[in-house]
């Protein structure tokens, strides 16, 4: 099952305050429903961990936006829960 759409907006919207037209200009000549049904496809397996993608927005690479697949390899960096 796809990452919902709502989610992906939320990314697309973070992602966009944070690098602006880099980010943007990315898919300048792209159908941007296509690029974002990418994501949704990629990120699926986040859909039952939030935290992840969370994780992955907090902890943006400062020199380039990422790539879904830089993305995705980010959010599976997320460290485990401490339990207590």
């Amino acid at each position: 099952m796809s990452l919902p759409s709502l989610w992906v907006d939320k990314v697309f919207e973070k992602l966009t305050l944070a690098y602006g037209r880099d980010f943007l200009d990315r898919w300048r000549d792209l159908d941007m429903e296509k690029v974002k049904a990418d994501w949704a496809h990629e990120l699926a397996g986040f859909a039952q961990h939030p935290r992840a993608i969370a994780w992955a927005l907090q902890n943006l690479p400062p020199e380039r936006p990422p790539t879904v697949l830089e993305f995705r390899a980010l959010a599976r960096k997320t460290p485990a829960e401490e339990v207590p």
